[in-house]
């Protein structure tokens, strides 16, 4: 479990915009056959995982789950 580890803020660690794109876009709410990897005690700490192959990243969010790259403005868009 990464909050266990140093640095504490993992996410200023990884850099790699393809591993990001990567993780994010196998991003998922978790079911019942991943949580049986994890001990029953915190299996409600994480309601994400991400795969990778057969590698299971187990997920608790700090404070929101939604992740933007980039936004880019829709060229149709008025300006108030």
């Amino acid at each position: 479990f990464l909050e266990e580890t140093i640095p504490k803020n993992i996410a200023t660690s990884i850099k790699d915009n393809a591993f990001l794109d990567f993780f994010f876009r196998h991003l998922r709410e978790s079911r019942h056959d991943d949580l049986k990897f994890l001990p029953p005690s915190v299996r409600h700490d994480y309601p994400y995982v991400s795969l990778c192959g057969t590698e299971r990243n187990f997920v608790r969010p700090a404070d929101a789950v939604i992740v933007f790259h980039s936004i880019t403005k829709n060229k149709n868009e008025t300006k108030n």
